[in-house]
């Protein structure tokens, strides 16, 4: 349930108020603004559903936002081929 929650307020959310969301979750966390330069997504609302959903390709199923937390070089090569990989909107 607090995942339908979050995904329609995310839902509700303005692109202007998405991207500002997802600045704020890359903010102190360079991996991510690399990965997010090499994303082909461009909508604010999927960035952000990227950043926060858990993956299998990263190693202990976890979403990107918790992979750049734990400052490993290893795991922030997997975030930034992850995002390259994304498709485009």
């Amino acid at each position: 349930m607090d995942d339908m929650v979050t995904t329609d307020r995310l839902a509700a959310m303005s692109s202007a108020e998405a991207q500002s969301l997802v600045d704020r979750l890359v903010a102190g966390r360079p991996v991510l603004a690399q990965a997010l330069s090499v994303m082909p997504i461009q909508s604010p609302h999927m960035r952000y559903q990227w950043l926060v959903t858990s993956d299998t390709v990263i190693p202990g199923d976890i979403t990107p936002l918790e992979a750049a937390d734990r400052h490993d070089p290893t795991l922030d090569e997997v975030i930034v081929d992850l995002a390259r990989g994304h498709g485009a909107d």
